[in-house]
């Protein structure tokens, strides 16, 4: 995403779209050493999850096309994301949020957690 930053104004929307893959996770957990079991093994759908921050390089990159140097962010992680699904982020410009919404390939699903302690979802 790049902004002509002279041109935005009140009321303008940025809003990124991006598919994390497997590799991505591993690149992440290289860089940042959070390597956490359900970062490096599959669960037992064979799903790979994404790092919170690994999603939250999306509210990153608004900042960075225009130049801008925040300085705080706040994240709330609703659910987990795993590689291969769609992560949605938009921001308002004079609205102090960015919100980033998981798209997941089967719609609005359940979040429980199983006897081992994994997080599942059911549609």
């Amino acid at each position: 995403m790049t902004s002509d930053k002279l041109s935005i104004k009140p009321g303008d929307v940025f809003v990124l779209e991006r598919t994390f893959t497997a590799d991505e996770v591993r690149t992440f957990t290289s860089i940042s050493g959070d390597a956490g079991a359900h970062h490096v093994q599959p669960d037992a759908r064979g799903r790979l999850m994404l790092q919170g921050l690994l999603t939250a390089t999306l509210a990153t990159q608004f900042g960075g096309s225009i130049d801008y140097l925040a300085s705080e962010m706040t994240f709330r992680f609703h659910r987990p994301a795993f590689a291969g699904d769609t992560i949605r982020s938009a921001a308002s410009l004079k609205v102090p949020m960015v919100c980033v919404t998981l798209l997941h390939r089967k719609g609005f699903f359940t979040q429980k957690l199983d006897a081992n302690g994994w997080q599942t979802e059911e549609p």
